[in-house]
């Protein structure tokens, strides 16, 4: 075990991978603590001592009820340490959350550590960390901000990392600090902006597969809007989250006063409404050139294959950068190309819907030229059989309008068809477009839902997987992904069971059956609660009765020995019983009836003149009942007996000294000899 001078290590309460934190008490004043040690490989550095030194010196002068208490910063056998306030139980922001916060007790968290950013901020200090992770509460329930562990003063001319480093966490990470600039109060305003949506949500605002991914959307898309009640606070959201960091909140009491006009019915300022924080950052070549700058990247990456997962590279910061820059020009020229298809096919509608308008113009020229033919044949025809003419017209308009009508009825069943064909084809391609947007859809609420699985955020994972089930009923994953969150309530109702959290084991069995009523293993871990909850009352009951029989043995113990005149013994046995039930009257009044046969004894030594006895069974009663009601008679009593002594020595003392008297000269007067004190007499 790590030993530290002025400190007794008592265990390993966390651990990282910057540092380890135990919990320790300090020796000189008695106080438990807990102390963060720096990694001895981070001394690798080697100016790493001295700016840590003088970074962590800086951090414990912050002195507010809402910033975690810093007591001590030193360094030791090469190790670094801070010794900070103990806070009990290890309760953070992150449990309240998974286990479900209300939006009240969240804004009043927020409220809490926006005070401790302000604070922080007045004097150069910027947390640059801010998550729930690092969000701790007191026994009070006031919310805590700790971890100062990447912070930096603004006005210290050397940093714990170098400038255009990447440093966060990407869920919380502000735009300009994924980018390795420069940060100021408003990045710790960003991530604190973060913190609030998934306070009110359950979910971060932007989430991916990798850590790139997540940074690029903080970079490139807008806030997510919050629905329902929970609408009134997306001003506040925006504005903590704008991309540009001059539109944000430049003092975290604005915030606090905007949350609690919220939260008391009115509204939020003027600047928080005409706030441009929804504007959004593209993903241009100079953005991913501006983060290509802070990894020291300096050639472009190759798009990536189709049809290929980005390989994940989180060890390596460099590859994962030229991943999203990959991803990015991957991502414009697919919008080019889908642009110019479309194009294309407008094109060729065009080309078409031409082609249709000149066959009917050709049909109509033809037509015409056909009757002027016909009108010029039947006029020739006049003049030769004005009868016979009249007939053949006749029946040659009948037959042109019977042909008319039925081209007529070709042109419109054309056009019918046509028209059908274009409605289904759009009918086919919005349907296909719906098909997909489901599919995406349904896509990212799977790993939505996995996420919050592996972050036991129960509730979280069952609204997604429920989501699912309304877009596509039966989804074998959502099934199964329901099946598999009550598996995790049912393993942590086992572990509080384990543990004798019955409540709490019981919670989560009753979570089991509502979302999954027929789960295989729900009876069974019922049976097992029960048979714990049996086992442990059992237990007690075994204590109970042991403890009984522990008073029962030393009250017997305690009469024998009071019986056979064991005085000191006696007391001793009515003293443990006091010792585990303080107040019983029974050993009380055992204790009074020793103080009565001390006091007896003390009379009978009396009586008997053996005075040093007595008052050694009088300092014995003393000792023991100090406010016994025979204690002042009984030592009147034996200071009479013993006065009464010295007097009858007294006078057996003068009576053998006359005769001798009376025969020799008289002699000056001897000084009369003081009485002896007796005891406490």
């Amino acid at each position: 075990m790590l030993e530290l001078p002025g400190y007794k290590i008592e265990k390993q309460i966390g651990k990282g991978g910057m540092a380890r934190v135990y919990l320790a008490v300090h020796e000189g004043l008695h106080r438990q603590v807990a102390i963060k040690v720096m990694s001895k490989h981070l001394d690798e550095d080697a100016g790493f001592g001295e700016r840590f030194m003088r970074e962590a010196r800086i951090v414990a002068n912050l002195n507010h009820q809402h910033i975690v208490t810093v007591f001590d910063v030193n360094n030791y056998d090469g190790y670094h340490y801070i010794a900070m306030e103990y806070l009990p139980g290890g309760i953070t922001l992150d449990h309240k959350i998974k286990e479900g916060i209300t939006p009240a007790e969240g804004i009043t968290t927020i409220q809490h550590v926006a005070a401790a950013l302000g604070y922080a901020h007045s004097k150069g200090i910027i947390h640059r960390d801010v998550k729930p992770e690092n969000i701790m509460y007191r026994e009070d329930g006031s919310a805590v901000l700790t971890d100062f562990g990447i912070a930096r003063s603004t006005t210290s001319v050397t940093k714990m990392t170098a400038t255009g480093t990447v440093i966060g966490t990407p869920h919380y990470m502000s735009p300009e600090q994924a980018q390795g600039e420069e940060l100021g109060p408003g990045a710790d305003i960003y991530s604190l902006g973060v913190v609030l949506y998934e306070t009110l949500t359950g979910e971060v605002p932007f989430d991916a597969d990798s850590s790139i991914a997540i940074v690029f959307k903080h970079i490139t898309e807008p806030v997510p809007q919050l629905e329902g009640e929970l609408a009134a606070f997306q001003p506040v959201v925006d504005r903590m989250m704008a991309k540009d960091k001059e539109s944000r909140y430049q003092d975290c009491n604005d915030i606090i006063a905007d949350l609690d006009n919220l939260m008391s019915g009115g509204g939020v300022s003027k600047e928080t409404l005409i706030n441009n924080a929804t504007a959004i950052n593209p993903a241009t070549p100079e953005a991913v050139a501006a983060i290509r700058k802070a990894t020291g990247q300096t050639t472009a990456p190759a798009a990536p294959p189709k049809k290929k997962r980005l390989v994940p590279a989180l060890a390596a910061i460099v590859l994962v950068i030229a991943s999203a820059a990959g991803y990015v020009f991957y991502t414009q020229d697919q919008a080019e190309k889908e642009q110019q298809r479309l194009a294309q096919l407008e094109q060729q509608r065009q080309q078409k819907q031409l082609e249709d308008k000149q066959l009917a113009a050709k049909l109509a020229a033809e037509k015409a030229a056909r009757e002027k033919a016909e009108k010029l044949k039947a006029a020739q025809l006049a003049e030769q059989n004005q009868a016979a003419q009249q007939e053949q017209a006749a029946s040659r308009e009948s037959a042109q309008e019977k042909a008319a009508a039925e081209e007529a009825e070709r042109l419109a069943a054309l056009e019918r068809s046509k028209a059908e064909a274009a409605l289904q084809e759009k009918r086919e391609a919005e349907r296909e477009q719906a098909r997909r947007a489901v599919q995406q859809k349904i896509t990212q609420l799977l790993a939505s839902a996995e996420s919050n699985l592996q972050k036991t955020r129960l509730r979280g994972a069952y609204r997604d997987y429920q989501e699912i089930l309304k877009l596509e009923p039966g989804h074998d994953k959502a099934e199964d992904g329901v099946t598999r969150v009550a598996d995790r309530y049912l393993a942590l109702a086992r572990n509080s069971a384990q543990s004798s959290d019955f409540e709490r084991a019981d919670g989560f069995v009753g979570s089991a059956a509502q979302i999954a009523p027929t789960h295989d293993k729900l009876a069974a871990t019922r049976q097992e609660i029960a048979a714990l909850k049996d086992a442990e009352q059992a237990k007690q009951e075994a204590e109970r009765r042991a403890y009984e029989k522990k008073l029962t043995d030393l009250f017997a113990n305690a009469e024998s020995q009071l019986l056979n005149t064991r005085l000191e013994a006696a007391y001793q046995s009515f003293q443990q019983i006091l010792a585990l039930e303080p107040g019983n009257d029974r050993a009380k009044n055992g204790i009074t009836r020793v103080a009565d046969r001390y006091l007896a004894l003390a009379r009978s030594s009396a009586l008997a003149s053996d005075f040093d006895q007595a008052n050694s069974h009088l300092s014995a009663a003393i000792k023991i009942a100090p406010t016994h009601d025979k204690l002042g008679s009984t030592q009147q009593e034996i200071f009479d007996l013993r006065d009464a002594q010295l007097l009858k020595e007294a006078e057996a003392q003068r009576a053998q000294q006359e005769p001798a008297t009376s025969e020799s000269a008289p002699e000056p007067d001897e000084p009369v000899k003081k009485r002896r004190t007796f005891g406490a007499f």
